[in-house]
């Protein structure tokens, strides 16, 4: 993986490992979120995942964020994660993590869902 020796072992595992038995178990509320221009995990899993999970679900595909949900318009990629990591996540998410969060269990005192302002250019 970009000349970084990797266990031959994990990876085979990793290839191999089916996700639908562990998913299929899983009794509590569930948030799934991906970009829609995510390469390494195909946007339609949200849906698949949707479909498995027991207890209550919520998925969302977000625009043209990246598997680091982070802006990737260009469908770089992997290649782009590098330059990608340096900039936040996007703030669209950060809101359906902390509504999500905020439906299921409430917010800390004191604790406002206003985003932070942007950064500058």
């Amino acid at each position: 993986m970009a000349g970084v020796r990797t266990n031959a072992r994990w990876i085979r595992d990793f290839v191999a490992y089916d996700p639908a038995p562990a998913l299929d178990r899983i009794t509590v509320p569930v948030l799934a979120v991906t970009g829609g221009q995510d390469l390494q995990v195909p946007p339609e899993d949200v849906d698949t995942i949707g479909r498995l999970v027991k207890g209550p679900f919520e998925g969302h595909i977000v625009g043209d964020l990246s598997h680091l949900l982070r802006p990737d318009p260009d469908s770089v990629g992997p290649r782009g994660y590098r330059r990608a990591v340096r900039r936040p996540v996007s703030p669209e998410v950060l809101e359906l993590i902390t509504g999500w969060v905020a439906s299921h269990w409430g917010l800390p005192a004191g604790f406002t869902r206003t985003p932070p302002p942007a950064p500058a250019s």
